[in-house]
């Protein structure tokens, strides 16, 4: 799966590919390291406690399923 993404986003001109762990998913740290990811920047988030469904259309991933 990995190297079909590779070759799909060199297909297309992609230089950088980000692949999203969230810890404490220790084996997803490893398989990704093992597909050559590593490390890069930081990301924050925060928790604003309002959990709610966003319907795709109002997220801008075009019309709702009907």
């Amino acid at each position: 799966m990995v190297s079909a993404a590779e070759r799909a986003a060199a297909e297309r001109g992609i230089h950088l590919l980000h692949a999203g762990v969230f810890a404490p998913d220790e084996e997803a740290v490893r398989f990704h390291s093992s597909a050559g990811f590593g490390p890069r920047g930081i990301l924050l988030s925060k928790d604003s406690g309002a959990h709610r469904s966003i319907d795709p259309a109002e997220a801008g991933g075009g019309p709702a399923p009907a």
